[in-house]
């Protein structure tokens, strides 16, 4: 777990009322290793299936993502784009099978440390890290990091942590 990922955390739980004596904090934060991959895809990539009106608005980038090789979770391709200012939009390709997956929610607007991508994913993991507010859009939402595994038949959700905003 990255420096920064771990500080903010720590950070994070101790902030939230001083509850955590933990010595090891990164038990109450999901790991890239417990949902890890055994395999990585390595065959031919699918046809893209484009069954929804959201998969026919981004076609021209979910057809490009297509071409390439898995990128996460062993045998999707992730890709994003943006949906104004500091959100990000996108979906997972199974490359094996052609099947688009949206993101649950737009992500964006992080305002913790500096240092942190909206989304963060492995080739070698299920696990996907959206940071910011998710569900913005809606009112809803929790500035924090969002912790979503990818199963056949969607985004998961794993948990939230909360995290204060810095700015």
């Amino acid at each position: 777990m990255s420096f920064i990922l771990r500080s903010t955390i720590i950070w994070s739980v101790i902030n939230i009322g001083n509850l955590c004596y933990a010595t090891n904090v990164e038990t109450l934060v999901p790991q890239y290793s417990d949902y890890a991959v055994n395999k990585i895809y390595q065959g031919p990539n699918a046809e893209i299936t484009l069954e929804s009106r959201l998969d026919r608005m981004f076609r021209s980038n979910l057809r490009a993502a297509a071409k390439r090789k898995p990128n996460f979770a062993g045998e999707y391709v992730l890709t994003r784009w943006g949906c104004g200012g500091r959100c990000v939009s996108g979906a997972v390709i199974n490359i094996r099978t052609g099947k688009v997956i949206h993101f649950p929610s737009n992500s964006g607007d992080w305002r913790g440390d500096s240092n942190r991508e909206l989304i963060e994913f492995r080739l070698d993991s299920r696990l996907v890290v959206y940071a910011g507010w998710i569900n913005q859009d809606t009112g809803g939402g929790i500035h924090g990091l969002h912790f979503y595994e990818i199963t056949d038949d969607g985004f998961k959700f794993v948990k939230t942590i909360s995290v204060p905003q810095e700015w």
